[in-house]
């Protein structure tokens, strides 16, 4: 049985998620630092690891992150490649991280994921307008 949608709240260390099951479209968008980013980023991994197994449909991430901590990017990372295996299985799976304009740093993590990463990974600057485009 495919997982049903997910959606969490922005908290003040912890993203935004709205997981589509109906559209295979992952958002997570906001400051990245939960005090405990295992706790926080294991039931996500396992929504993607069930929504994968259970669908043949194409699978978008898109992060639009402010911040995020190395713990987080530890976690992430362990996301991206569920998403790389799934790729490799012949999925449909690609990733687009979305940095505000001038901030070099979010830039530069995005690339260094993608450069980590054998599977569609975008890296793409978004001005004012576009934030939190997928509410």
């Amino acid at each position: 049985m495919r997982p049903q949608h997910l959606k969490l709240k922005a908290g003040r260390d912890t993203p935004e998620v709205l997981f589509d099951a109906d559209h295979g479209t992952l958002f997570i968008s906001g400051r990245s630092m939960p005090e405990d980013a295992v706790e926080f980023f294991g039931p996500l991994h396992t929504w993607l690891e069930e929504y994968l197994a259970a669908t043949d449909g194409t699978v978008e991430l898109v992060l639009q992150l402010d911040y995020i901590s190395s713990s987080s990017i530890k976690q992430l990372l362990r996301f991206l490649l569920i998403l790389e295996k799934a790729s490799a299985a012949g999925k449909k799976a690609m990733c687009i991280w979305k940095y505000a304009v001038d901030d070099d740093v979010m830039e530069m993590k995005g690339r260094e994921l993608a450069s980590m990463l054998v599977f569609p990974f975008e890296v793409e600057e978004y001005g004012d307008s576009e934030a939190q485009a997928y509410e």
